[in-house]
């Protein structure tokens, strides 16, 4: 009577979602194609059966001869998980280390916020580069000939004591300005510069 029951509920393969073989009207599908990965996903005590080229993050895949499945993390304070074995991704504060989660790195290693794991030393790592600023002189857009235009960045992972220290995070150059006089003046003579000085610019680059 279960055997018939069973497959009562059963969908023909045409009826079924996209990627499966077999599925019932209660509990979605319940065999994939090969290569897709049978989810099930909760909703309160029902579970429903879905077809998925690759698990959701908390889910790893498992491959068998007739069938592949995504298998729930159950690793303590883990988000992402490779195998069952072994974490990828630890929940905030932890740290993960050689597959495990733990709350700090062991003595020796330093942690990489960057990546969110121990290592033996963390370079600095910097974020791209900012756009150029407009080009100024003494914070005036005009009423110059030249002036110096600036971009930064930040820090995206301070280093280990034995790691690679930073770069220069600021950087300047000479440009010339498009605005030679400001005309919110009445006098552009009074605006205009015309001491030796005008044509040059000093950098720091820090």
């Amino acid at each position: 009577m279960l055997y018939s029951t069973v497959y009562s509920e059963e969908r023909t393969k045409r009826s079924c979602s996209s990627g499966c073989i077999r599925c019932s009207e209660v509990n979605g599908c319940y065999k994939c194609r090969p290569r897709l990965f049978l989810y099930l996903a909760r909703t309160g005590m029902r579970q429903t059966g879905h077809c998925i080229h690759s698990c959701p993050k908390g889910y790893f895949g498992v491959r068998h001869e007739d069938y592949s499945i995504c298998n729930k993390c159950q690793l303590e304070h883990c988000n992402a998980c490779f195998s069952n074995s072994y974490c990828t991704q630890c929940k905030h504060p932890y740290i993960s280390y050689r597959g495990r989660c733990t709350e700090s790195c062991p003595d020796g290693l330093y942690y990489a916020n960057y990546s969110k794991d121990c290592r033996l030393l963390v370079d600095c790592m910097a974020g791209p580069w900012s756009s150029w600023t407009p080009c100024a002189r003494n914070g005036q857009t005009c009423g110059f000939k030249y002036g110096i235009t600036t971009r930064s960045r930040e820090i995206l992972e301070h280093p280990s004591p034995n790691g690679a220290t930073c770069p220069s995070l600021v950087e300047n150059r000479c440009c010339r300005m498009e605005m030679r006089h400001c005309a919110d003046y009445d006098s552009l003579d009074s605006l205009t510069v015309t001491t030796p000085g005008e044509g040059q610019c000093s950098i720091d680059n820090g």
